[in-house]
């Protein structure tokens, strides 16, 4: 299965495919993925547990942009989420502005030796919501149809059981802030066939 990531009323970002779970430089590469922008990445995790990776998101990526610039982008559950699922840790994002709209911010992308970059991921609901995700923000809706609403199933990333044992199943949308300033809103669809 692959993953399609939209953003501008339906454009596609980028499509995540499996990767065949191969060893480079110490690390089993899980998927891969190549960007509208001429972005490479290669999703990993250590070939052992490790306190270099996130325990909820266990993996980094490292991204090759068309000049050949590499970096590596780390990610981190928030604590509003650990709390939820009874993990003790996580990151507090107080500081950033965050739209009311959203109920459950999730996880936390940042890029090695760049203070200016951040990728707030959060749980998208509805549609809707992700309208007033979007207004809030003064940014483009990242669908421009009702698929998410009509096959929910289809955009789950990944279910959390929470401390209570309900499930909680987590549709990844996220903000990218570039130097301080809302750039991006994206959305996840998963379960696509490859």
């Amino acid at each position: 299965m692959s993953e399609i990531t939209y953003i501008k009323s339906g454009e596609v970002y980028k499509k995540t495919v499996p990767a065949g779970r191969y060893s480079k430089r110490g690390h089993i590469v899980i998927t891969a993925s190549m960007s509208s922008t001429g972005v490479r990445s290669v999703y990993y995790h250590g070939l052992r547990w490790s306190s270099e990776y996130d325990r909820i998101f266990h993996f980094k990526s490292e991204k090759v942009d068309a000049d050949g610039k590499v970096w590596v982008k780390n990610y981190s559950s928030t604590k509003q989420l650990r709390d939820l699922i009874g993990v003790a840790g996580g990151d507090v994002i107080d500081q950033f502005d965050l739209s009311p709209s959203v109920n459950l911010w999730g996880a936390v992308g940042t890029i090695e030796g760049r203070d200016d970059f951040v990728e707030l991921y959060f749980n998208v609901e509805s549609v809707e919501q992700l309208k007033e995700v979007a207004s809030y923000y003064g940014l483009e809706l990242p669908v421009s149809d009702n698929d998410l609403d009509n096959n929910r199933k289809d955009w789950v990333v990944r279910h959390f059981k929470t401390k209570q044992g309900n499930t909680i199943e987590f549709v990844g949308g996220s903000i990218v802030f570039d130097g301080g300033n809302p750039t991006i809103l994206k959305i996840y669809k998963c379960n696509v066939p490859s």
